[in-house]
């Protein structure tokens, strides 16, 4: 049980390294996404309008409360960002073992602290 917050702590101290890996490589990945959407648009109010209807009903104007709309772009897609990490978290919940699973027996695992399968 627990919220999205207690699984992602438990899912750190489970997978440790890999955890963060994967926690941030989808956390930039979405910032990227993000940001090359609203400034790549001919309309960036449009845009940030377009992108606020994707999120959870009620969500959308708390987080359209929170943004300046004289913003600059990063600015903008950082909070849109932040705004998803419950999608983000179980994105996490949902890649982390996979990953931790193909790295478990290559080089790189005595970095990222993972132990070896045991056949």
């Amino acid at each position: 049980g627990g919220g999205a917050g207690e699984q992602l702590k438990v899912l750190l101290a489970e997978y440790g390294k890999v955890g963060l890996l994967v926690h941030f490589s989808i956390q930039l990945s979405v910032l990227a996404v993000v940001y090359t959407a609203i400034s790549t648009a001919g309309d960036p109010a449009a845009t940030l309008a377009s992108l606020l209807a994707l999120l959870p009903q009620g969500l959308g104007d708390a987080v359209a409360s929170k943004i300046d709309p004289s913003a600059g772009t990063f600015a903008v897609a950082f909070v849109l960002t932040k705004a998803s990490a419950p999608v983000r978290i179980a994105m996490d919940l949902a890649v982390t073992p996979i990953v931790a699973d193909a790295l478990r027996n290559t080089a790189v695992a005595g970095i990222l602290g993972l132990k070896p399968e045991r056949a």
